[in-house]
């Protein structure tokens, strides 16, 4: 019981970051989606049309800090115009919103990518 109570506050105190008050689960994608920019849509489940009012933010290694959001539009389209990429920038993207899992992704910013992602979300049990 002491391992688990240890391990938990190991979790509170050093993976704040992943815990969100949204999501009930936390969906981790380990691939990395390229783009020529950081904008793009969000759909959630098979549905073909882009979700209003999912939150974005472009987070620190680890998924730790929120460093700038956005909300996805009435088409579900989202960007971040003031981050210039540099030499294939890599970005960690949270999305959040009821009902709906947590999803992590890694966005790696080339020329030779799409203009845009396309990134799904996955509904909560």
């Amino acid at each position: 019981m002491r391992s688990l109570t240890v391990w938990l506050l190991w979790v509170l105190i050093m993976a704040p970051g992943l815990l969100c008050s949204q999501g009930v689960l936390v969906d981790l994608y380990e691939e990395e989606y390229t783009s020529q920019t950081l904008s793009g849509l969000v759909l959630i489940g098979d549905a073909p049309d882009g979700v209003m009012g999912v939150l974005v933010e472009v987070c620190g290694p680890g998924w730790k800090d929120s460093i700038h959001s956005t909300r996805t539009d009435s088409k579900g389209h989202f960007s971040f115009p003031t981050l210039a990429p540099e030499n294939e920038d890599l970005y960690y993207l949270r999305l959040s919103a009821d009902g709906v899992n947590t999803t992590l992704v890694k966005v790696r910013l080339k020329p030779s990518g799409p203009k845009r992602v396309t990134l799904h979300m996955e509904f909560s049990n």
